[in-house]
């Protein structure tokens, strides 16, 4: 009976430090490839040559990080930045600390890591962290900022001003999605004689005038993301309905694309303009009276043909078309 008990506590032992070295062994290949995966991200999130299917993938994997790996990918991120040598260690320390920061502070008030939470409270944790960065989750100006911002003179960065706003808007489906660039940091102007307090990323984009803007989003739909920026739009050819360009600057937080992408020069190509197409002639033609052309909006029928030979009043009223853009003939 003795021996079978000291037979069974040996097997027992036994069974025990196997199943331990088994967890052991399965516990660091997870490992690895949770390491593999933080490396892989890090190694191609700040890329600017990625196809598009590769950064989904990217943007993906970002948004699915639970709070241990994103508090493992900060310093990942950190470490690659010191190796590459891609900013200098002042600027790596420094979105090291703040991603800290304010992933530790999301946690801690929101049980969520930062990159998952909405809006609201996202502001709210960026207010506790750095409150010079927050924006009001509730009203907005224009800017997006809060009128106690204003109060720097002269502004830290050149003077921006803008004319309208442009919500993030992850569900809009516009005709085309556009990348455009960075133009630098700016201080928003919030009257002749005050500006912000800090400074903000301009970016900008160049589309045609047959266009109108529809919304603005990462590509991605990564939620650091979000909220609204301020804008300006500018019309390059005043004198041309539908000829020429629009050119769009937006200025939106810094703190924010520091968090998600590091620089704004990495965050160019995540994010995009949502265009529509948005002809605002009606009728226009070529040619001479008599053996004219007609468009409409842009678009031609052999039907049209001669229709001011046909209505010469109504043909008094109306202007030649001025340029060909993208197949459609406009003014």
């Amino acid at each position: 009976m003795h021996l079978t008990k000291t037979l069974y506590r040996s097997v027992a032992v036994a069974f025990a430090a196997l199943t331990l070295l088994t967890a052991c062994q399965e516990e660091q290949p997870a490992s690895k490839v949770q390491m593999d995966k933080l490396e892989d991200l890090a190694e191609n999130f700040e890329k600017t040559s990625l196809s598009d299917a590769e950064r989904n993938r990217m943007g993906t994997m970002f948004n699915e990080l639970t709070y241990q790996e994103m508090e493992a990918f900060i310093d990942v991120r950190y470490q690659r930045s010191l190796r590459i040598r891609d900013m200098d260690e002042d600027r790596a320390a420094y979105l090291r600390d703040l991603r800290h920061k304010v992933n530790r502070k999301a946690f801690e008030r929101k049980k969520k890591p930062f990159h998952q939470l909405d809006f609201a409270d996202s502001e709210e944790v960026l207010q506790i962290v750095d409150p010079s960065a927050a924006q009001t989750p509730v009203l907005y100006s224009p800017s997006g900022k809060t009128a106690s911002d204003c109060s720097a003179n002269p502004p830290p960065c050149t003077a921006w001003q803008g004319n309208g706003s442009l919500s993030v808007n992850l569900s809009a489906t516009p005709k085309r999605w556009i990348t455009g660039s960075y133009l630098g940091a700016r201080s928003l102007q919030c009257t002749a004689t005050t500006f912000q307090t800090d400074c903000d990323y301009v970016f900008r984009w160049n589309y045609s005038k047959l266009y109108a803007v529809v919304a603005w989003r990462p590509t991605v739909g990564i939620a650091i993301v979000t909220g609204t920026a301020a804008t300006r739009l500018t019309d390059n050819n005043p004198n041309r309905v539908d000829c020429g360009t629009y050119t769009l600057d937006l200025l939106y937080g810094k703190t924010r694309i520091d968090i998600a992408f590091g620089t704004p020069q990495a965050a160019v190509p995540y994010l995009q303009l949502g265009i529509d197409e948005s002809i605002q002639t009606g009728w226009c033609y070529s040619g001479n009276w008599g053996s004219e052309k007609w468009y409409y909006m842009g678009n031609y029928a052999a039907g049209w043909d001669n229709w001011g030979y046909n209505n010469p009043t109504a043909f008094n009223g109306y202007k030649p078309c001025a340029c060909t853009v993208e197949g459609k003939v406009v003014l």
